[in-house]
């Protein structure tokens, strides 16, 4: 969304639209998925400035290689992805990043997967879509010929998953204790008796429903929640 303009104008100018939607009273904005090559400084100073957008960024790295980078013709470094992960933090400040990853491109060494593991570390993702690599027809990776073991491809991408958990958890931890504004959506799938909603970071947050009320009276609303337990994909709490 963010390369919004580049065929108008010959440049993003997805911040114009940032601006113009947060000034039109919503509450609560999030938008994804941004590109790295069109996170413009312009973008991030709009990120940082609007009151309504939320401090949670999806920005797609998909390796961390600049070699598998290269091949998949993302036209961005793993240096510079990691530049814009700075500018961001210190423009804008405590912000959770998200991020979508593939394991098994044709031709993934162990180096080049060690590399996306180096910069998993480094930003510390509240959460990752990671996905194994399958061929499209007619895309020009699908002409490429990769003799990995699938076995190799599921062992590196299970440890990948095994590091996205743990930062998740991490992040999540930084969050006991503190009271945080959380939009309710209603009750959860599991169980009618726990309302679910999210915070400001997009995380899930669970609390107990009050004796005497239902789901929809809070469907929709933001209140207050302590924060008293933070597990791997969800934070537990109460109403202030």
């Amino acid at each position: 969304v963010n390369s919004y303009g580049r065929d108008l104008y010959g440049e993003s100018r997805f911040d114009e639209v940032l601006r113009l939607v947060g000034s039109s009273g919503v509450e609560r904005l999030r938008f994804a998925t941004s590109h790295p090559k069109d996170l413009s400084d312009a973008t991030i100073a709009a990120f940082a400035e609007i009151k309504a957008v939320m401090p949670q960024l999806h920005l797609p790295v998909q390796s961390g290689s600049n070699r598998i980078l290269s091949a998949m013709n993302r036209n961005y470094t793993a240096e510079h992805y990691l530049s814009l992960i700075d500018k961001v933090r210190s423009t804008a400040g405590d912000v959770a990043f998200s991020t979508d990853i593939i394991v098994g491109f044709p031709g993934e060494t162990e180096a080049d997967f060690e590399a996306t593991m180096a910069l998993a570390r480094q930003v510390g993702y509240s959460q990752a879509f990671t996905f194994i690599y399958s061929r499209r027809q007619g895309t020009p990776a699908a002409s490429l010929i990769d003799e990995t073991p699938r076995e190799l491809i599921q062992e590196r991408f299970d440890r990948l998953v095994g590091l996205v958990q743990n930062s998740a958890k991490e992040q999540n931890q930084k969050e006991l204790n503190a009271v945080i504004p959380v939009l309710f959506e209603g009750s959860s799938k599991r169980d009618p008796q726990i309302l679910t909603g999210k915070s400001p970071k997009n995380q899930t947050v669970h609390i107990p429903l009050p004796a005497g009320s239902r789901s929809s009276d809070f469907a929709g609303s933001l209140r207050e929640v302590r924060i008293e337990e933070a597990r791997t994909w969800y934070l537990r709490g109460s109403l202030v």
